[in-house]
């Protein structure tokens, strides 16, 4: 249990860091840049792996 707890710790601070990153390096940009786009669907896939996990440890 405390291994994914650590897991997933490190995904949102990796997602966290790199939303940071983007936000810095792309300020003068309109709209939604590919980066952007990506670490939102990967954001996503990792919030349904999550409900996955936590589906079956119940």
């Amino acid at each position: 249990m405390m291994q994914m707890n650590s897991f997933i710790r490190g995904m949102v601070l990796g997602l966290a860091a790199g939303a940071a990153v983007d936000m810095l390096c792309c300020r003068g940009t309109q709209g939604r840049t590919s980066v952007g786009k990506a670490m939102h669907r990967f954001g996503n896939v990792v919030d349904s792996a999550v409900e996955d996990v936590r589906g079956c440890m119940r």
